[in-house]
């Protein structure tokens, strides 16, 4: 009776772990890494409950059957609701490469699948080989307007969309240098928002250091997918001083900040100046914003 019992319990635990992990989506994607770097996989822990790593792989394919299991963790380690982990053989590299929020979030596990450059799977399974996520990546899911995609993470925008879904995916934006391990994606989207905006938090700026008015935030939120764009401070002659982007991909949101200085460092003369924000998109449509600022000591 007590075996009957026992082996009920160790069917209801791993059916547990599986539903668990079943909330593990894939999050981002680092295939062809900058030279001399390290290919990462990120996963969203997309429930509320922690999932044990242990009992979790990635997973080499060969036709449509896996031949190998790569697990993440050779030990009980539990990932958090509503986190991301990232998956690397070279921890340090990504600390050195990238803006890490959650360095305790980086695992090195015993052993990963490489990641083939251009276009490749990544599949993520439960230990008995069942799927949880397959996605299959390339470079053309990828911004087009990039002409260098090494060191350019492909980022997740939608976890309620399949994984399979291509719209669903976009190179990580270059304000975030190219990939967000172990924090939010650049490129996730505000599903509440109607349309592209951008806005300025003040219409002064005093480059004086008094800790008054230092600084002008450019804030954006964007619907649009793979903006690109330039911002620039022109003067009242119409003479460029400042470029704050240039050619530059935009994530879903973000903040620039103009300090009231020049190209070359210098603080700005008093006087009103004009911010230029030019979005575009791979189509070739553009806008143009404007805002005047001034400059105040």
């Amino acid at each position: 009776m007590k075996r009957g019992l026992s082996a009920i319990f160790v069917l209801l635990f791993s059916v547990s772990l599986c539903a668990q992990s079943a909330t593990l989506k894939i999050s981002e994607v680092m295939y062809c890494p900058a030279s001399g770097g390290a290919e990462y996989v990120e996963l969203y822990n997309d429930g509320g409950e922690a999932v044990d790593l242990s009992g979790v792989c990635l997973a080499r394919m060969r036709g449509d059957s896996i031949n190998r299991l790569y697990p993440l963790s050779s030990e009980h380690r539990w990932m958090e609701g509503f986190s991301y982990y990232v998956f690397t053989k070279d921890s340090a590299d990504i600390v050195h490469r990238f803006a890490v929020k959650n360095p305790s979030h980086i695992v090195v596990p015993p052993s990963m699948p490489p990641l083939v450059n251009n276009a490749g799977f990544v599949v993520l399974c439960n230990g008995d080989s069942s799927v949880i996520e397959h996605f299959e990546y390339s470079d053309a899911l990828h911004n087009t307007l990039l002409s260098n995609l090494c060191g350019v993470a492909l980022e997740r925008r939608d976890f309620g969309i399949p994984v399979s879904s291509a719209d669903n995916w976009s190179s990580a934006s270059s304000l975030s240098g190219y990939g967000t391990p172990t924090y939010a994606n650049s490129v996730c989207r505000d599903t509440t928002a109607d349309g592209d905006d951008f806005s300025i938090s003040s219409q002064i700026v005093s480059p004086d250091g008094d800790g008054v008015h230092d600084e002008v935030e450019i804030t954006y939120s964007l619907v649009s997918d793979n903006l690109m764009a330039n911002i620039t401070i022109v003067d009242a002659r119409g003479h460029i001083v400042r470029h704050l982007l240039r050619n530059a991909s935009l994530g879903a949101a973000g903040v620039i900040l103009w300090d009231g200085k020049d190209n070359a460092g210098a603080c700005c003369p008093r006087g009103n100046y004009i911010l230029l924000i030019e979005p575009y998109d791979m189509k070739g449509t553009r806008k143009m914003i404007k805002h005047v600022i001034s400059v105040v000591y």
